[in-house]
């Protein structure tokens, strides 16, 4: 029967890496081989003449300067018998550049709990990283705020810009709520906003005074959305100050001149 489930979930990773041309891979805990499919060559460029079974040749795929986590992950994973593990590191290719990957696994016991093999697949995460890169530049690079949050408001990441709109100094140690730069008022806006975010999936713009070191002072015009499995929230924010002030000037000054 355990032959039986091993085959199955083995069949289950091929066509599932097939279809998103990944690699999949089949490790034997009791002989240290490891087997794959035919991503490693097409994918990755090794010669099939090249490839071995023995589990420490495939470690040396692996860069040495995140071979230490990933095999301590996996190790302990198998020792404390969870079922699922996963890890990024850099894969070597056959022209020996490396490429960061997504590796995961699921364990296979025995009836007795014992480990008997592991099942997984690897996703070349390139396309991601850069995705990740450019983000991350626009992010830093902005003129409007930008922030990341959880979803009970907690600010996970915030800009340069923001840091500056709040008159604050940027510390890896402090942790901060959203709301404690808005005022009650505002709060409730901001809480209508993160409830439509993670209920509906909606984007909401709305506009609202923000505390800074000099007290209240600068109107921001705000956009929050959030990401697919509604786990993360997006602020951006633009200072609008200048421009509703300058509308009440010219506001003003159209009533003068209509009093002339």
């Amino acid at each position: 029967k355990l032959e039986e489930e091993r085959t199955e979930l083995l069949q289950r990773y091929q066509i599932l890496s097939e279809a998103a041309h990944d690699l999949s891979w089949d490790w034997d805990l009791q002989t240290n081989k490891i087997t794959h499919n035919e991503a490693l060559v097409s994918l990755y460029g090794y010669d099939r003449s090249h490839l071995q079974e023995d589990i420490m040749w495939w470690a040396k795929l692996i860069h040495p300067d995140d071979y230490g986590v990933a095999a301590w992950s996996i190790q302990e994973a198998i020792r404390e018998r969870r079922k699922y593990w996963s890890a990024e590191y850099r894969f070597k290719k056959a022209d020996d550049s490396y490429v960061w990957v997504l590796d995961r696994g699921i364990l296979q016991t025995d009836e007795n709990d014992k480990p008997l093999r592991m099942i997984g697949s690897i996703v070349d995460l390139t396309n991601r990283r850069a995705a990740e890169d450019e983000r991350n530049q626009l992010f830093r690079l902005s003129v409007d705020s930008m922030l990341m949050l959880d979803p009970n408001g907690t600010i996970t990441q915030a800009n340069a810009a923001f840091y500056n709109l709040a008159g604050i100094e940027p510390s890896p140690d402090d942790v901060h709520n959203m709301r404690e730069y808005l005022n009650e008022e505002h709060v409730k806006l901001f809480d209508s906003a993160v409830d439509r975010a993670l209920r509906d999936g909606l984007e909401s713009h709305f506009a609202t005074s923000i505390e800074s070191e000099g007290g209240w002072g600068k109107t921001v015009q705000w956009g929050l959305l959030t990401n697919e499995p509604r786990s993360r929230l997006f602020l951006i924010g633009r200072d609008i100050t200048e421009s509703i002030e300058a509308r009440s000037e010219l506001e003003a000054a159209l009533a003068r001149s209509q009093e002339l």
